[in-house]
This record gives C-alpha cells, sequence and structure tokens, in this order.
C-alpha cells in the first residue's frame, strides 16, 4: 500500500495538478487585498500636512514677562472672572505686526513703532549712598523723570486717563499679574517693603510700564495705623525723614518719582514736607499726592518747588466690587472730559485688574486715551 501510495505522489500529472491549485490560491488572496485596501487619490497626494491650530486663551500677550506663558493657563486667568469680561475687548497694548502680503488681513503695511522704556538704570543718574545707589540729576541736567518715563504716543487732542496701580513687590503673583496682564500705558509703583524689587522693576520696564516707589507717610490714625519702619514721620528731625526717604529711594533704580502712601497727617504739615520735597526736588523726580486727605499739601508744595505733580482723583477699589470699580472708572471719563485729564489709583487685586483691562479695551472707541502717569504731570498751572 505503501508502495503504491510513493508510486502516486511521484506522477507528473498530480505534482502539476498541486502546484496549479495553489498558484490560483495565492493569485485570488492577492485580488481580494487588492480590492479592499483605501485608495490614495490625487486630492490625498497634493494636500498638505494639517497645521495644529491653538485656541486664542492659549497665546500669551505681547506684554506677558518671560516665564508666564509656562504657568499653568488656570493659574494665569485666575484674575479673569467669569460674565461680561470673558467677552468684553481686550488689549494687549503692543503694537501688532501687518499682515504678511497676500495674507487675509489685506496688503502689507508698515508696522507699528514699539515705545520703549529705558530698562536698564543710566548710571550717569545714580548717585552713591550708604543704601545703595540713589536717583539724582546728571551733570548735563537731565533727571530719572525724563529718563525713566513711557513716553506718550496717543493722540494729544483727546483727554487723558492715567491708571496707578499700586502696592506691588509684596505678592509675587497679583505683582506678576499686573506686570503681564494690565496695558503698559499703565504706571506701576511698588512697595519699600517688597522683595526683589529691582528685579521687578526691570521687568516692568521691559514690559513697557513706567514705574514709580511708593514713599509711606504718617496717618492721622497711627499708631493703630502703621506706616512702617521706613515711615516719614511729624515726630522725627528733618535729617531722620530724609535719610529715611533716601532708604526708600535706594529700594530700587529706573524709577520716575514716588507716590505717597498714608500720610494723612504727614502730608498736612508744611514744616514735614518742606525738607523731603527739597530732596526730591534736587534728585528731578515725580511726586504722585495719593491724596489721603483733603488737607494734603503734597501736590501744592511739589509744584511750589518745581517738581512734576500728578493728584489722585479716585481710589477706584476702595470698595473691590465690579460695579463699584467700573462706577468709579466712568467718574474718571467725566473729569477728564471737563478737565482734559484724570488720575485713577488701584491696588493689584485680581477683579481690579480684569476691570481696568476690560475698560481699557475700548477706550479709545469712546473718544480717550490710556497714558502713563508723567503724560499727566502738571509743573505749574498748566494742564499737561
Amino acid at each position: 500500500m505503501m508502495a503504491a501510495l510513493a508510486r502516486l505522489l511521484a506522477s507528473p500529472r498530480l505534482l502539476a495538478a498541486v502546484w496549479g491549485a495553489t498558484l490560483v490560491l495565492i493569485a485570488g488572496g492577492l485580488a481580494v487585498l487588492h480590492l479592499t485596501a483605501p485608495r490614495e487619490t490625487p486630492a490625498d497626494r497634493e494636500a498638505p500636512p494639517a497645521r495644529l491650530a491653538l485656541p486664542a486663551e492659549a497665546v500669551p500677550p505681547a506684554h506677558e514677562p518671560r516665564g508666564a506663558a509656562d504657568e499653568p493657563a488656570a493659574q494665569r486667568k485666575r484674575a479673569e472672572p467669569a460674565g461680561d469680561l470673558a467677552t468684553a475687548p481686550q488689549s494687549t497694548g503692543e503694537p501688532q505686526e501687518p499682515a504678511a502680503p497676500g495674507a487675509a488681513g489685506g496688503p502689507r503695511e508698515e508696522p507699528v513703532a514699539r515705545v520703549v522704556v529705558a530698562e536698564s538704570p543710566d548710571p550717569d543718574l545714580l548717585a552713591s549712598s550708604p543704601y545703595g545707589p540713589l536717583p539724582t540729576r546728571s551733570a548735563d541736567g537731565r533727571t530719572p523723570f525724563q529718563a525713566y518715563q513711557r513716553p506718550f504716543v496717543g493722540d494729544p487732542k483727546l483727554p487723558r486717563i492715567a491708571i496707578l496701580v499700586t502696592h506691588l513687590g509684596l505678592a509675587a503673583a497679583r505683582t506678576e499679574e499686573a506686570i503681564g496682564m494690565l496695558p503698559p500705558e499703565v504706571s506701576l509703583a511698588f512697595s519699600p517693603y517688597g522683595r526683589n524689587l529691582e528685579d521687578w522693576g526691570r521687568r516692568a520696564r521691559q514690559a513697557g510700564h513706567e514705574v514709580l516707589l511708593m514713599l509711606p507717610m504718617e496717618p492721622l490714625g497711627y499708631p493703630d495705623d502703621d506706616p512702617g519702619p521706613l515711615g516719614l514721620m511729624t515726630t522725627l528731625t528733618p535729617a531722620e525723614n530724609v535719610d529715611r526717604l533716601h532708604r526708600v529711594l535706594a529700594k530700587m533704580t529706573g524709577h520716575v518719582g514716588i507716590v505717597s502712601e498714608m500720610g494723612s497727617r504727614f502730608t498736612a504739615s508744611p514744616a514735614a514736607l518742606a525738607p523731603v520735597i527739597s530732596d526730591l526736588a534736587g534728585r528731578g523726580l515725580m511726586v504722585v499726592d495719593a491724596r489721603s486727605t483733603a488737607r494734603s499739601l503734597l501736590g501744592d508744595e511739589a509744584l511750589k518747588a518745581g517738581l512734576p505733580v500728578a493728584v489722585n482723583d479716585r481710589t477706584i477699589d476702595n470698595i473691590a466690587d465690579p460695579r463699584e470699580i467700573d462706577r468709579y472708572l466712568r467718574e474718571l471719563e467725566t473729569l477728564a472730559l471737563r478737565r482734559g485729564y484724570a488720575l485713577g489709583l488701584a491696588r493689584p487685586y485680581p477683579i481690579s485688574i480684569a476691570r481696568i483691562r476690560a475698560w481699557a479695551g475700548d477706550l479709545a472707541a469712546r473718544g480717550f486715551v490710556l497714558a502713563p502717569v508723567s503724560a499727566i504731570a502738571r509743573t505749574g498751572e498748566e494742564g499737561p
């Protein structure tokens, strides 16, 4: 039986039949694969690879400081409340790059020049002291106020509104938000009790902000309300108050001047103010009177000494409520329409930053221009 099976397998006809059947099966399988495979069309061959589109909120503003873009999005936007702010016009405050030729934006236009604030202190405007470098006039008469102010580039015919955010440098997160989220036309004032003020000031100027220092002064409520160990006091001698002034001024370089903090008693005393005003005038600095009392003489005395002066018209967030903040911002507009300029002070509360951003977004459409504090300064009876 085995011999018969061997003769059968050795038969040429049988081998040919087996090989033929195998080839047919292979050819059939290849045909099935060809019919079921996805076909490539000409459009598939010509289509460029898709580009990943980022949501708008993932792109940081042009003036956001280095490092802020690496923070979680929730942390960067925690100051923005829900509601109408989400749809309010937002302004980065920076000139935008024109569209490329042939782009949807139309023909290419010349780029707008970026407004630059001096990033590094001028050594000719510094004098040595036991506490560090102090601002001073240069040998050729230039002043820190002139060197470090943000240039005003708005329409000079429009009413100007300046916003000064104070108490910066005390909380890193709020300072970061103020520098990175507010339009660069908003001026920033740093507390002498803050940390890393030189670095904060440099970052603020790099973002386009004008910088001031807060000068603590004795309030009527002292000692319950304490301006701290750097506060100017009516009970100190003129030399002691000037010494404390120098300690404050040396906390940071590159600032245009000071803004009073507290001071309802000190600013009402001409005798206490006189040596301080004289020292500030010799250094070529600006004075902003926060006007903690209607009896404040700080602005008047500084004007008499020839200093650039601005006086607070409204502190917009004494009540940290969005409706109250918006109401005070509208009052600033009314004042600016009547007088040509107005100044508002604010603290770095998240709600304050959010409302200022929303308000500033369409300020130009309402016929006003956002200006740095230096752009509304007076040096006599004339306005800015």
